[in-house]
């Protein structure tokens, strides 16, 4: 979510570099909130109640943005809902992940292929590039997709390749506002 605010970014230039280019990140900090573990393994007894604390916990830390919890081909999301404009108002979001789409069947076939086709379509949709930050898992250059003939969000198409992937994967999609453009990276679960 690009934050607009200069009130919700931090300078951390001197800490990390020598470049004469600025270096901004959000505002933020510790964040403390309870929920139920199980004692066999100390996961969370609800995923959802957990995320959900964490989510409450940012709304009420006075950090930048304003973020709901979303459902979607089986995994949870969480999603930028707002955010403090230039003039200090807050404004209603739509996260680049909503934008809905079609792919062309007929070219992509494997979920790699997929996920980068996705990664374009939703970029397009803003102007913006996303760049692929981590290397795709080798398996998804070869695993089939069964492609949609309907429009899909985009998170709904990354879901969809995650699980014909065959791999329990996690994603984060970042704005940088130094170069203004999207990060998107895979983690293993």
């Amino acid at each position: 979510m690009p934050l607009d605010s200069a009130a919700d970014l931090v300078d951390v230039t001197s800490a990390i570099s020598a470049s004469p280019r600025r270096v901004y990140i959000p505002r933020g900090g510790p964040l403390q909130f309870a929920y139920a573990v199980n004692p066999q393994d100390g996961s969370p007894v609800d995923v959802t109640s957990a995320i959900s604390g964490a989510i409450a916990a940012h709304r009420l830390s006075g950090y930048p943005g304003e973020y709901t919890l979303m459902a979607s081909g089986g995994m949870l999301h969480v999603v930028p809902a707002a955010a403090e404009g230039k003039d200090g108002e807050r404004r209603e979001i739509s996260a680049l992940m909503n934008e809905s789409f079609t792919l062309p069947s007929e070219r992509v076939t494997q979920v790699g292929p997929v996920l980068r086709a996705v990664l374009r379509a939703a970029g397009k949709s803003r102007g913006r590039q996303i760049v692929l930050a981590s290397p795709l898992p080798h398996q998804f250059e070869e695993t089939p997709f069964p492609m949609e003939s309907r429009p899909l969000s985009a998170r709904d198409w990354v879901s969809k390749a995650l699980a014909a992937g065959g791999l329990e994967m996690s994603w984060l999609l970042l704005y940088d506002a130094t170069f203004d453009n999207y990060v998107f990276t895979l983690y293993p679960i």
